[in-house]
Protein backbone atom coordinates (compact mmCIF):
# COMPACT_ATOMS: atom_id res chain seq x y z
CA UNK A 1 0.00 0.00 0.00
CA UNK A 2 1.02 3.60 -0.41
CA UNK A 3 0.28 6.60 1.79
CA UNK A 4 -2.34 7.64 -0.78
CA UNK A 5 -4.12 4.30 -0.27
CA UNK A 6 -4.53 4.82 3.48
CA UNK A 7 -4.63 8.60 4.02
CA UNK A 8 -8.44 8.62 4.20
CA UNK A 9 -8.65 5.72 6.67
CA UNK A 10 -9.36 6.43 10.33
CA UNK A 11 -8.99 4.51 13.56
CA UNK A 12 -5.58 2.93 13.14
CA UNK A 13 -2.81 3.36 15.68
CA UNK A 14 0.24 3.18 13.48
CA UNK A 15 2.07 1.85 10.48
CA UNK A 16 4.52 -0.95 9.97
CA UNK A 17 7.76 0.96 9.58
CA UNK A 18 9.78 -2.25 9.27
CA UNK A 19 8.82 -5.80 8.28
CA UNK A 20 11.57 -8.42 8.37
CA UNK A 21 10.06 -10.79 5.81
CA UNK A 22 9.39 -8.06 3.29
CA UNK A 23 12.91 -6.69 3.75
CA UNK A 24 14.60 -10.07 3.31
CA UNK A 25 12.40 -11.37 0.49
CA UNK A 26 11.66 -8.34 -1.70
CA UNK A 27 13.72 -5.44 -0.25
CA UNK A 28 10.56 -3.48 0.61
CA UNK A 29 10.54 -3.89 4.36
CA UNK A 30 11.27 -0.27 5.31
CA UNK A 31 8.36 2.12 4.95
CA UNK A 32 9.55 5.23 6.77
CA UNK A 33 8.98 7.38 3.68
CA UNK A 34 5.28 6.44 3.74
CA UNK A 35 5.13 7.03 7.49
CA UNK A 36 6.63 10.50 7.06
CA UNK A 37 4.21 11.27 4.26
CA UNK A 38 1.27 10.43 6.52
CA UNK A 39 2.76 12.35 9.46
CA UNK A 40 3.36 15.42 7.30
CA UNK A 41 -0.31 15.29 6.24
CA UNK A 42 -1.41 15.50 9.87
CA UNK A 43 -1.85 11.83 10.78
CA UNK A 44 -0.67 11.01 14.33
CA UNK A 45 0.71 7.51 13.90
CA UNK A 46 3.23 5.34 15.69
CA UNK A 47 5.80 3.24 13.83
CA UNK A 48 6.01 -0.51 14.45
CA UNK A 49 8.89 -2.86 13.58
CA UNK A 50 7.78 -6.47 13.25
CA UNK A 51 8.63 -9.86 11.89
CA UNK A 52 5.90 -12.12 10.62
CA UNK A 53 7.87 -15.36 11.08
CA UNK A 54 6.55 -17.11 7.99
CA UNK A 55 9.43 -19.56 8.40
CA UNK A 56 10.08 -19.85 4.66
CA UNK A 57 13.21 -17.89 5.49
CA UNK A 58 14.84 -16.93 8.78
CA UNK A 59 12.59 -13.91 9.41
CA UNK A 60 11.97 -14.26 13.14
CA UNK A 61 13.28 -12.09 15.98
CA UNK A 62 14.66 -9.36 13.69
CA UNK A 63 12.08 -6.57 14.22
CA UNK A 64 10.52 -5.54 17.52
CA UNK A 65 9.32 -2.74 19.74
CA UNK A 66 10.73 -1.73 23.13
CA UNK A 67 7.94 -0.50 25.38
CA UNK A 68 8.29 1.84 28.36
CA UNK A 69 5.47 0.66 30.64
CA UNK A 70 4.82 1.39 34.31
CA UNK A 71 4.63 -2.31 35.08
CA UNK A 72 4.92 -5.67 33.38
CA UNK A 73 1.21 -6.30 32.86
CA UNK A 74 -0.85 -6.63 29.70
CA UNK A 75 -2.91 -3.51 30.46
CA UNK A 76 0.16 -1.38 31.25
CA UNK A 77 1.93 -2.50 28.08
CA UNK A 78 -1.14 -1.91 25.87
CA UNK A 79 -1.65 1.50 27.48
CA UNK A 80 1.99 2.46 26.82
CA UNK A 81 1.75 1.30 23.19
CA UNK A 82 -1.43 3.30 22.63
CA UNK A 83 0.35 6.41 23.99
CA UNK A 84 3.40 5.81 21.79
CA UNK A 85 5.75 5.07 24.69
CA UNK A 86 7.93 2.75 22.67
CA UNK A 87 10.48 2.69 19.91
CA UNK A 88 10.93 0.19 17.10
CA UNK A 89 14.15 -1.53 16.15
CA UNK A 90 15.89 -4.16 14.13
CA UNK A 91 19.12 -3.74 16.12
CA UNK A 92 20.14 -0.45 17.78
CA UNK A 93 18.87 0.62 21.18
CA UNK A 94 17.55 4.05 22.14
CA UNK A 95 18.30 4.80 25.78
CA UNK A 96 16.92 8.30 26.19
CA UNK A 97 15.34 11.15 24.25
CA UNK A 98 15.10 14.63 25.72
CA UNK A 99 13.19 17.59 24.35
CA UNK A 100 13.61 20.95 26.04
CA UNK A 101 12.96 24.33 24.60
CA UNK A 102 13.91 23.80 20.96
CA UNK A 103 16.67 21.25 21.60
CA UNK A 104 16.19 17.53 21.09
CA UNK A 105 18.82 14.96 21.97
CA UNK A 106 19.17 11.20 21.89
CA UNK A 107 21.42 8.70 23.67
CA UNK A 108 21.70 5.33 21.98
CA UNK A 109 23.84 2.24 21.48
CA UNK A 110 26.84 2.53 19.15
CA UNK A 111 25.70 3.63 15.69
CA UNK A 112 27.17 5.20 12.56
CA UNK A 113 24.34 7.65 11.86
CA UNK A 114 21.67 9.51 13.81
CA UNK A 115 18.89 11.25 11.88
CA UNK A 116 16.45 13.81 13.25
CA UNK A 117 13.57 13.57 10.80
CA UNK A 118 11.00 16.38 10.58
CA UNK A 119 8.00 17.15 8.39
CA UNK A 120 9.94 19.95 6.75
CA UNK A 121 13.40 20.08 5.21
CA UNK A 122 14.77 21.12 8.60
CA UNK A 123 15.89 17.75 9.94
CA UNK A 124 19.52 16.91 10.56
CA UNK A 125 21.77 13.91 9.99
CA UNK A 126 24.87 13.18 12.05
CA UNK A 127 27.29 10.66 10.55
CA UNK A 128 30.35 9.07 12.10
CA UNK A 129 33.34 8.57 9.86
CA UNK A 130 35.82 6.28 11.62
CA UNK A 131 34.26 6.50 15.07
CA UNK A 132 30.84 5.67 16.46
CA UNK A 133 28.02 7.83 17.74
CA UNK A 134 26.13 7.32 21.01
CA UNK A 135 24.70 10.84 21.34
CA UNK A 136 23.43 13.62 19.11
CA UNK A 137 21.57 16.87 19.64
CA UNK A 138 19.62 18.99 17.18
CA UNK A 139 18.17 22.48 17.46
CA UNK A 140 14.67 22.82 16.06
CA UNK A 141 13.64 25.95 14.16
CA UNK A 142 10.22 26.08 15.79
CA UNK A 143 7.83 25.52 12.89
CA UNK A 144 8.19 21.74 12.63
CA UNK A 145 5.02 19.68 13.14
CA UNK A 146 6.92 16.67 14.41
CA UNK A 147 10.38 15.22 14.89
CA UNK A 148 11.38 11.59 15.12
CA UNK A 149 14.80 9.95 15.41
CA UNK A 150 16.52 7.17 13.51
CA UNK A 151 19.67 5.50 14.87
CA UNK A 152 21.46 3.42 12.24
CA UNK A 153 24.33 1.04 13.01
CA UNK A 154 27.24 0.05 10.76
CA UNK A 155 25.31 -2.90 9.34
CA UNK A 156 22.32 -0.76 8.33
CA UNK A 157 20.08 -1.85 11.21
CA UNK A 158 17.77 0.93 12.39
CA UNK A 159 15.96 2.02 15.54
CA UNK A 160 13.03 4.42 15.00
CA UNK A 161 11.64 6.63 17.72
CA UNK A 162 8.01 7.56 17.57
CA UNK A 163 7.34 11.13 16.50
CA UNK A 164 7.19 13.89 19.04
CA UNK A 165 4.41 16.21 17.94
CA UNK A 166 5.40 19.84 18.38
Amino acid sequence: MTAKDIISLEGYLGVEVFNTGCQLEIAKGISSVHWDDLLARGKRLWGFAVDDAHWRIDDSCKGWIMVKADELTKSAIVDAIEKGYFYSSCGPQIYNIELSDRHISVKCSAVKKINFVCDTHRGKSFQAEDEILTFAEHTLKGDEKYVRIECIDGEGNIAWSNPLFL
